[in-house]
């Protein structure tokens, strides 16, 4: 259990995370005694008593959606115990330790109190499905083409016509996924302008730090870049600018990102260079949230007003203490179980002495 070094599969996150000969271990694993159950991700503000799965057989058909690290771990216990060996899989990645905690223990703790108090609260979570129920939903990308093509009916956001006037502004390099100080997970439109002295003689390269976790990246209305899937959160970006996108005077540049869990942002340095100079693209940008992510699902705002009128929300997340205990290891309870291993920390990171207490207790609580 723990977050996404447990979660991630034998056969990686291709392209950007591969793991090392996995097509070779993938091809030679017929452990038909090594079996693996894989919990279903799921959330739940009371303990449930079933969770959704079942048992699967080592063979090269299964093996690579299986965890890489309880994969790896469970071949060397049958290979040195010489035993059947069964592996229960429950993580979440980016999820914090007390999410995986049960509330009795966090009562005793005292730290989560606040928290805990506000999800006890009959209908805590009316309000939010309320919001959610005004705007038109879309289903989850599950494959990096889905990624690459996801719409959010927002075709005109980057064309240098549309008006931005009532959008927020935000400083990049920095942050994009905070509403009011509450974590917002979902697809953020970053415009700005931009002048040229001259009609560019050659093409510049636009260069940006990491984008967590996608892109696609537009100027004066033309898609030039962009990075959409899995394991792209940690990727400097480099495109083209083609000096035939580009005019004297005013343009425009046009970024949608997309933060699909933890913290989301846009890193620097950002700039645009040819052989002629360097410009920054540094400073004030204008912001929308065009789609917001609630239970797996996006929810498409409208692109000129965005997530304005949003109340501050309540809001189901696998970062709600104890929702994954609930949902997640409760019904494990009654099973027999030899031992647990366990990779988590970096969620907690900032708060080290909290957690000196809260992962022992975490661990009792097991």
């Amino acid at each position: 259990s723990g977050q996404s070094n447990m979660q991630m599969t034998l056969k990686g996150w291709p392209p950007n995370d591969p793991i090392l000969n996995s097509a070779e271990e993938i091809a030679r694993a017929n452990y038909p005694e090594i079996r693996m159950f894989t919990v279903a991700r799921n959330m739940s503000i009371k303990p449930v008593d079933h969770i959704e799965g079942d048992w699967k057989s080592t063979s090269p058909e299964t093996a690579g959606d299986f965890s890489a690290s309880a994969y790896y771990f469970a071949r060397r216990l049958h290979q040195e115990l010489k035993v059947p060996i069964g592996i229960v899989h429950s993580s979440w990645g980016g999820t914090a330790a007390e999410a995986w905690t049960s509330s009795n223990t966090l009562r005793e703790l005292g730290d989560f109190d606040e928290e805990l108090d506000a999800i006890d609260k009959p209908g805590v979570f009316d309000q939010v499905n309320q919001w959610f129920a005004k705007w038109p939903s879309k289903e989850f990308p599950t494959t990096e083409e889905e990624w690459q093509n996801v719409d959010f009916s927002d075709t005109a956001v980057p064309q240098p016509g549309f008006d931005d006037s009532g959008w927020i502004p935000v400083e990049i390099p920095g942050r994009i996924d905070l509403i009011n100080e509450q974590t917002f997970d979902g697809a953020v439109w970053l415009r700005r302008e931009f002048d040229l002295t001259e009609q560019p003689a050659s093409d510049y390269t636009l260069s940006m730090g990491a984008i967590d976790d996608m892109d696609a990246t537009y100027i004066n209305g033309q898609k030039i870049g962009g990075l959409a899937g899995q394991g792209y959160w940690n990727v400097p970006r480099t495109m083209t600018i083609p000096q035939s996108l580009l005019k004297k005077g005013k343009n425009i540049i046009a970024i949608r990102v997309i933060d699909t869990g933890g913290g989301g942002g846009v890193g620097g340095p950002i700039e645009m260079s040819n052989k002629e100079g360097s410009i920054s693209l540094e400073g004030t940008w204008k912001s929308i949230q065009i789609a917001e992510i609630y239970m797996n699902k996006f929810y498409v705002y409208d692109a000129a007003k965005g997530s304005a009128g949003r109340p501050e929300l309540i809001q189901m997340n696998p970062n709600i203490p104890s929702v994954l205990f609930n949902a997640m290891m409760h019904p494990l309870v009654p099973f027999t179980i030899k031992g647990a291993i366990w990779y988590q920390g970096e969620s907690n990171v900032g708060r080290d002495e909290q957690y000196q207490r809260l992962f022992p207790a975490m661990i009792r609580d097991w």
